[in-house]
């Protein structure tokens, strides 16, 4: 690690000016996401941007899922959040669990009825991996692979990642 810091290069071997070129890239190649997504899905700049927003929220919400601060109880079914700690007083581990609303469930919910007005041939795919984005939009007729959409979304689908909201590192 010092020798990242020695060399001014991120944890993959790139320095400031190679992230802020990327980023700045990221963000022409989201202004054609925006055209491609009121062309081809109807979708107005504005309710693309929102769906960016979303996109993050959910891709946080899997970030919380994946390191065990929300979780769907299997018994009950219900979506708990979970803090665990020492205590103060004793310095004993301790476990708190509390009920939730399930925010994935209300971000799809949002997004899949947002884009059926749009057209009702516009379908929602949902990556629950945190490392990226988590909303892509497709339609059947647009797929030119016969394998699932879990097989192909990232090549096949429009992500409503939005770059202006990723924090740079």
């Amino acid at each position: 690690m010092e020798d990242l810091k020695k060399s001014n290069v991120n944890a993959w071997g790139f320095t400031p000016e190679q992230v802020a070129e990327q980023h700045k890239n990221a963000l022409i190649d989201y202004e054609k996401k925006t055209i491609i997504a009121m062309e081809r899905y109807n979708i107005p700049a504005t309710m693309f941007k929102e769906f960016g927003k979303m996109d993050k929220w959910l891709q946080l919400w899997f970030e919380d899922v994946t390191n065990g601060t929300i979780y769907r109880d299997e018994d009950d079914g219900n979506i708990y959040g979970r803090v665990t700690g020492r205590s103060r007083l004793d310095g004993k581990h301790f476990v708190h669990k509390f009920k939730t609303e399930d925010k994935e469930k209300q971000i799809v919910e949002v997004v899949t009825k947002a884009i059926k007005i749009r057209d009702p041939l516009n379908e929602l795919f949902v990556q629950d991996d945190c490392r990226g984005s988590s909303l892509y939009i497709y339609r059947e007729e647009y797929l030119t692979s016969s394998y699932g959409i879990d097989c192909i979304y990232s090549t096949q689908a429009l992500s409503c990642f939005d770059p202006s909201l990723a924090t740079e590192n």
